[in-house]
């Protein structure tokens, strides 16, 4: 049985229509990734975790996705305040960190937390096969949603397949 721990709930969020849920996270994903501006950025993130209240979410398993995420962003703060072109803050030892490299490292992550966070909110609390649904209603190409749910398929339900395999060798 393939897990989704996000889909089974009573809340506003879970009863919205499945195509607006679609429409929305797509079109909010796009806003916020073309915003810049901080005010905008924290913005975004109070709305998305305000969609994760509304949608009574186990806070617990939230915090486990956004760890994921945020322990591939903590490269970003390592690596972009260090090679980034501008104005340095700081040096550490030969390395200048400049004010543009945490700059972008700040938008970063506070763009993909708030997209990360919506995204749980709207796509994940519906099944798979209703997410499937909607996007055939959205007129998806039928290829395309049958390739997401049989890659999910396979991805995630597999229980004849052995962890490892071995290969005979005949002399």
């Amino acid at each position: 049985m393939i897990e989704e721990p996000f889909s089974d709930g009573d809340s506003l969020i879970h009863r919205l229509d499945p195509r607006l849920k679609v429409i929305f996270a797509i079109l909010y994903s796009f806003i916020v990734a073309l915003s810049s501006r901080f005010p905008t950025l924290f913005a975004a993130l109070g709305f998305s975790i305000i969609l994760i209240v509304l949608a009574r979410l186990n806070v617990q398993e939230v915090a486990k996705r956004l760890a994921v995420v945020n322990g591939l962003i903590l490269f970003f703060w390592l690596v972009l305040p260090l090679t980034f072109q501008g104005k340095p803050l700081f040096y550490l030892g030969p390395l200048a960190v400049t004010r543009e490299g945490v700059i972008l490292s700040a938008q970063i992550t506070l763009k993909s937390n708030a997209i990360l966070l919506a995204f749980i909110s709207l796509i994940a609390s519906m099944s798979i096969a209703t997410l499937g649904h909607a996007m055939n209603r959205l007129y998806i190409p039928d290829k395309i949603v049958h390739l997401f749910l049989l890659t999910y398929r396979y991805i995630f339900n597999r229980p004849g397949v052995p962890a490892t395999f071995k290969v005979s060798q005949n002399s």
